[in-house]
């Protein structure tokens, strides 16, 4: 049996000091708690169980010394008070179901290992919304084991030899500590290894306070588990258990035996009760160069939002020189922010932007807008403003909540987009909508209202303003889905700067039914409406349109099944007749969704068509893939002034196997008149006397980061381009992309747009370099003018971005086909 060594200290034979000898520490394992009754209890770890240990007070008495009957082979253990935990943040306020989400500045990481080359990532889980999860440490029970003890007079435990501190998440190793019981305070120094939830600290010297969860850690280095970033420091001050400041430290998320990025800062503050952190007087050093100094800057360590600078950007242009943007980001409130953004163009000067966003109970909406006064190179204000707002009103009266929507986006030139970018994510027709609508739909009736107006970007004629415009629809409701009525109605003001004014007043009622036969293998269905026009002109003048419109489509299904595959067959034939065509003289708008009925609300031609068209899929039984898709179409105008025969040949093919997608369509109109086509047709200059267009693309895409799309465009007359794109992922860290897109009509044949680009990725940075040139116009003299942009995005992982990442992103999107930005 091993022996137990106590001393009395001073003249209290209550305070006991005990020392256990490390030969007999490793002999029986034992342990000894204090238990309710305030005395010890000692023996084998499944005889004496830490339940039984329990908390103790500053007022708590220090018990007598354990019989000897059971001997003390490993220190005391025992319980001690913890601080009260510090209550959790509130979330911010969570839209509702019928509203758009939250905005959020940052993404969420998800918590997976990336592959980086030979080496795998990992990637913390940094999407939280709060603070990290912590283990409740009121009444926890602090065990402390050592190679030896000591009880100095009321309060003092000296600890020495392979000290380890446990409680609840926190646990301590050092070679010698002392703990004050009436203060409740540890001193620790020697191989010194602490670690919490989430945190792991190594140095020389810890003071810590169990009551306040404070303490301090001197030249020592750190490991934070969720946002995988580490450093050094001259000391750690733990001013909370939430809050951790960080003097004369280095910061990075990269390997500590590669450091490609480092921030070195005066001190650095991680608030995971705010969930952000703050340098003050940082130099960001990239491959042991310094890129960046700020003296103040603040960083996310979970995804919500706190107001702070962001990471500059900055580009190059050809035409306006160096440019450089210092954004900062407000936190207004839990449901709004802003972004406002000072810009430097290096030939045309000073401009501010900024963005704000809004989220209600019962709207929510974007405000985006630019401005540059007096640009050097024009010597005019350059501006871009864009607006949306969407909602529901509620009212008594109404079943349904009302539905609203205003679009607004005007610029304050036609080059203002390749002059400055789209920053602002508009559209790049021709046009920018104005637009303001309301609608409100119950049961089988909606009505609508809108106000239109837009702002010509391209070369396209300034269409028609609408002012207002009033829609009305009811469609009835078969119980068999076989006979259907509706009814269609609209009224527009028509407004224009140039043309007379006018209003059009609109009514279309219309009866189908819809016969199946065959098991519903085959279908038979006839239908009839009649249009009805009327016009009022600001000249005084009036007309009406009225036109009868009678279809009658049939069509059969044969599906065929084997062990792999399913395999469907649809042939259809569709009559379109208009007795009397009609034309109110009037170009108000033309909408033809079928090539086969060219006619819209202003005019309708005589029309007496026969449509033949066959399609056919391939699917896969697994999964329903589409595999392959096939359809052909070809009409016969059957009016007496028309003596073509079949004409209006349309040809689809798609297919989607595997990694490969493939699309084919080729639409070729009748011949021009007096042209006779050859009988046998050897070469593409066969149909250059059709009125015909060809598209063709080839797309392969396996889902690992390969992408690459080949397309050609034939409109005749007024198109002929071949596009190469591609984003190819080389390996786990590099990757190319690149589209070259050229006009081939030998008037004016001319590159549209070339760009090139490389990217490189590691565990802690990426970046990725691009040069694009791209068509901007012609000049007085008729020549091409081009301009071309260099960008450059470094991304510091845990920190932020050098660049304009959103930009070289949506141009990326545009220009690639089926090509996604990460997140």
């Amino acid at each position: 049996m091993k022996r137990q060594h106590c001393k009395t200290t001073g003249l209290l034979l209550s305070v006991l000091a005990c020392a256990v000898s490390a030969q007999a520490h490793a002999e029986a394992p034992m342990r000894c708690v204090v238990d309710h009754e305030g005395k010890w209890l000692c023996g084998s770890p499944e005889q004496v169980p830490l339940s039984k240990a329990v908390p103790l007070s500053k007022s708590t008495p220090v018990p007598s010394k354990p019989g000897s009957a059971a001997p003390q082979t490993r220190p005391a253990e025992y319980a001690m008070p913890a601080k009260a935990t510090q209550p959790v943040s509130t979330p911010p306020l969570q839209p509702a179901a019928n509203t758009a989400p939250t905005p959020q500045p940052q993404k969420a990481k998800p918590s997976v290992v990336a592959k980086q080359g030979s080496r795998s990532c990992p990637i913390p889980a940094t999407g939280k919304r709060g603070p990290i999860a912590l283990t409740d440490r009121k009444d926890a029970a602090l065990a402390i084991d050592a190679d030896d003890m000591e009880i100095q007079g009321k309060n003092i435990f000296i600890y020495k030899g392979k000290v380890t501190m446990e409680r609840a998440d926190q646990s301590l190793l050092a070679d010698h500590a002392v703990y004050n019981h009436k203060l409740g305070s540890f001193e620790a120094n020697g191989n010194l290894r602490y670690k919490e939830t989430g945190t792991e600290l190594q140095g020389e010297r810890l003071t810590l306070n169990t009551q306040t969860d404070s303490g301090t850690i001197d030249n020592a280095h750190y490991t934070i588990a969720t946002t995988g970033a580490s450093g050094d420091a001259k000391q750690i001050e733990m001013v909370s258990r939430y809050l951790n400041r960080y003097h004369n430290t280095t910061y990075t998320t990269c390997d500590p035996a590669e450091k490609s990025w480092e921030l070195q800062a005066e001190q650095i503050e991680m608030d995971e009760l705010e969930g952000w952190g703050s340098a003050k007087n940082a130099v960001v050093r990239f491959k042991g160069v310094p890129i960046l100094y700020t003296p103040s800057y603040t960083f996310p360590l979970d995804e919500r939002r706190k107001s702070g600078m962001l990471f500059p950007t900055w580009g190059y242009s050809e035409v306006g020189g160096g440019d450089f943007s210092a954004p900062y980001y407000w936190n207004i409130s839990p449901n709004q922010d802003a972004t406002i953004t000072p810009r430097s163009i290096g030939r045309r000067g000073l401009s501010l932007s900024g963005n704000f966003r809004y989220l209600n109970s019962d709207n929510h909406g974007e405000i985006d807008a630019s401005l540059l006064p007096s640009d050097d190179l024009t010597g005019k204000d350059r501006y871009q403003f864009k607006l949306n707002h969407q909602g529901d009103l509620e009212t008594a009266q109404l079943v349904n909540p009302l539905s609203y929507q205003i679009n607004y986006a005007t610029l304050s030139d036609k080059q203002y987009l390749s002059d400055f970018g789209n920053n602002l994510g508009l559209s790049s027709s021709d046009t920018l909508e104005q637009t303001a609508t309301i609608h409100y739909n119950q049961d089988r009736w909606a009505v609508s209202a809108l106000l239109s107006d837009h702002y010509t970007v391209g070369t396209a004629a300034e269409p028609y303003r609408r002012l207002p415009q009033i829609d009305g629809s009811w469609s009835s409701e078969s119980a068999n889905n076989q006979l259907n009525y509706s009814v269609e109605g609209q009224f527009v003001h028509f407004d224009h700067s140039s043309n007379s004014n006018a209003e059009r007043y609109w009514i279309k009622p219309s009866a189908s039914y819809n016969y199946t036969l065959l098991n519903d293998a085959a279908y038979i269905k006839p239908a009839v409406s009649l249009s009805q026009s009327h016009y009022s002109l600001d000249s005084g003048s009036s007309s009406s349109m009225s036109v009868p419109h009678y279809t009658l489509e049939s069509g059969l299904f044969f599906e065929r099944e084997t062990t792999t595959h399913l395999h469907t067959l649809e042939p259809k034939i569709k009559f379109n007749y208009i007795p009397d065509g009609k034309n109110s003289g009037h170009d108000f708008e033309t909408n033809s969704d079928d090539s086969s009925e060219s006619h819209s609300k202003d005019r309708a031609p005589h029309t007496k068509v026969v449509t033949l068209s066959v399609a056919s899929d391939l699917l896969s039984n697994s999964d329903g893939t589409k595999l392959l898709s096939t359809s052909l179409e070809r009409s016969r105008d059957f009016r007496s002034d028309r003596t073509e025969d079949w004409n209006n040949l349309i040809g689809k093919i798609s297919s989607e196997y595997g990694s490969h997608n493939a699309a084919l369509k080729i639409h070729l109109d009748s011949p021009q008149s007096g042209y006779t086509p050859e009988s046998n047709y050897t070469s593409w200059s066969n149909y250059n006397s059709w009125s015909n267009t060809l598209h063709t693309s080839y797309q392969f895409d396996n889902d690992a980061g390969q992408l690459m799309n080949l397309g050609f465009i034939q409109e005749r007359g007024s198109k002929k381009q071949l596009d190469l794109s591609s984003a190819w992922e080389i390996n786990h860290q590099w990757g190319l992309f690149a589209r070259y897109n050229q006009e081939l009509i030998s008037s004016n044949k001319h590159r549209l747009e070339d760009l090139i680009g490389v990217s490189y990725e590691s565990c802690c940075w990426s970046t990725n370099f691009t040069r694009r040139k791209f068509f901007t116009g012609t000049d007085s003299n008729g020549a091409n003018e081009f301009d071309t942009t260099w960008m450059l995005v470094l991304e510091l992982k845990g920190m932020g971005k050098l660049g304009k990442s959103s930009n070289l992103n949506q141009l990326l999107e545009e220009s690639i086909l089926g090509y996604k930005s990460k997140p």
